[in-house]
């Protein structure tokens, strides 16, 4: 559970240039960054990690390791898609323009993405063996 409460949280934190995750837009992960930041909730970035981090609370209450598998998936595939067209933005490949160095909301993700995937892989082992 503590790594769905830490992709909860790092929703919120600033991930680019004093950015949360709300101020990228779904659209951005798939087409590029627009570097206009801002738009509804609803079509942010934060809706998919909010989503995992849903799926991998779920995980932790009813003890599913293919949720958690499945939560920190969508977290890794997020953040990596984020990851990617950050650095083409910042390169100057593709539209729109980014500045700003990566900060703590990307690392507190990474870290509770990795406690979820690890979490899953040890309750999968733990039914495994009973």
């Amino acid at each position: 559970m503590a790594g769905g409460v830490t992709l909860a949280y790092s929703a919120f934190l600033p991930w680019l240039a004093g950015a949360d995750t709300t101020a990228f837009q779904l659209h951005d992960l798939f087409k590029g960054m627009s570097g206009s930041p801002g738009g509804a909730f609803g079509s942010s970035m934060a809706v998919l990690i909010l989503l995992a981090a849903a799926v991998a609370l779920v995980a932790g209450l009813y003890g599913g390791a293919p949720y958690a598998w499945l939560g920190g998936l969508v977290a890794l595939a997020t953040v990596v898609l984020w990851g990617i067209r950050t650095a083409a933005a910042k390169s100057g490949v593709g539209k729109g323009a980014v500045s700003g160095e990566i900060q703590v909301g990307v690392w507190v993700a990474l870290a509770g993405m990795v406690v979820v995937l690890v979490a899953g892989y040890l309750a999968r082992e733990g039914s495994e063996e009973g």
